[in-house]
């Protein structure tokens, strides 16, 4: 298959799944050359549904591609309007730019940011070759935004946040839209705010980016436990967690403690993100999907992305439990060491979640206050910024 025709396949893929619905993103997707601004891969690659590391230092990514069915389902959130003027923080390849440029069309207006020198001059020489040279692409620190071309009808961010800075919400224009995914404690949710004091979320998605670097930098959540394969744990307070102990846990034979009722639509539907705002303890939990281990034979995953498998993980001190799957499909935790108060952690929260309805994330409501007093909320998330109230509605009988 030739470039156009992997490209047809690939949308093809993301309208079946929806994760591409409205007419105008189809099209941007359809138009623009993923593979123009990805050179150093194959096409085939290119138009995978997979992201690609860009930057890698010491084993870490700090950018990268994002998946093509991220990236469709960001710019339905963000819902870019012909003569938008938008911001993007996170400039990577370009492809995204371009995209966006493409939604805005020739009356809008476009501002791509960017930490790295080099990224910053790849994507300039690929947005020219590909009729996409009035982006505005700046080498600069995206916490800070764009203030000489403020204000922005949309802003979106390609890396994850742990915050949402003043200077993106005072650069917002009235009426317009932020979408960034932003770190609640141990997981990500790409989240599209309306609003400046209060900023409402109108739709919440989940989603796993490289962190936002300079002034605003996330601290990092991530540390590694075990071994072949070794296992990343993205955690809300990591410190908490007895790296050595955990390992050494890890090579023991766990107990298996059944979770009854729980199925995996249920875990990756809405429980997943109940339990990292309920329990301390919960933590994302990523390891080498190929990998042989008796940890990772058998885990649940949101489909291997990328060739990761993934769960959730309750973590405290040198005790580890994980959320596995067995051959029937039923959940269980597999604990390893002294994982009681875990186990009962769990339970109490699923009981909490069960209770409220069993609320998927669509039920849930985040709103992030600068300046007002928070009221009505289930849990609250303290950020430097803005203090974060969420609140899931019971789901609809009807």
């Amino acid at each position: 298959m030739d470039a156009l025709d992997l490209r047809r396949a690939l949308v093809e893929r993301l309208v079946v799944r929806r994760t591409a619905r409205s007419p105008s993103v189809v099209r941007a997707l359809g138009d623009v050359p993923r593979h123009a601004f990805l050179p150093e891969i194959s096409p085939e690659l290119a138009y995978a549904d997979r992201s690609i590391a860009l930057i890698v230092e010491e084993g870490t990514t700090l950018s990268s591609a994002s998946q093509p069915s991220m990236i469709a389902e960001m710019l339905e959130q963000l819902d870019v309007q012909p003569g938008n003027r938008v911001l993007e923080i996170g400039t990577g390849s370009g492809y995204n730019a371009a995209l966006l440029a493409y939604l805005a069309g020739p009356r809008g207006q476009v501002v791509s940011i960017d930490l790295d020198a080099g990224l910053v001059e790849r994507a300039r020489s690929a947005l020219r070759a590909t009729g996409f040279e009035r982006v505005r692409v700046l080498h600069e620190d995206g916490a800070g935004g764009a203030p000489e071309w403020a204000p922005f009808d949309r802003i979106i961010l390609t890396v994850a946040a742990d915050d949402i800075v003043d200077a993106w919400r005072a650069q917002l224009a009235p009426g317009g839209r932020l979408v960034l995914p932003l770190t609640l404690h141990a997981l990500q949710e790409s989240i599209a705010f309306e609003g400046h004091d209060p900023m409402r979320s109108v739709s919440i998605v989940g989603a796993s980016f490289v962190a936002l670097r300079g002034s605003s930098a996330v601290v990092s959540h991530e540390i590694e436990v075990g071994a072949n394969p070794v296992i990343r744990l993205r955690a809300g307070e990591p410190s908490s967690i007895d790296r050595d102990g955990v390992s050494l846990r890890l090579q023991s034979t766990p107990s298996f403690v059944p979770l009854e009722g729980i199925d995996v639509d249920d875990l990756w539907g809405g429980l997943d993100v109940w339990l990292d705002c309920h329990v301390p303890a919960a933590a994302l939990a990523m390891a080498d999907g190929s990998a042989e281990g008796t940890y990772v034979e058998d885990w649940l995953s949101v489909a291997h992305d990328d060739g990761f498998a993934t769960t959730i993980a309750l973590c405290r001190d040198d005790a580890i439990a994980l959320f596995l799957r067995d051959r029937r499909g039923r959940i269980h935790l597999a604990c390893y060491g002294a994982a009681d108060e875990l186990v009962g952690a769990a339970r109490i929260a699923i009981a909490g979640w069960t209770a409220r309805g069993r609320p998927s994330t669509r039920a849930l409501r985040i709103t992030a206050f600068a300046q007002t007093a928070p009221q009505f909320a289930d849990t609250l998330i303290e950020k430097a910024s803005v203090m974060l109230a969420l609140r899931w509605s019971f789901p609809s009988s009807g």
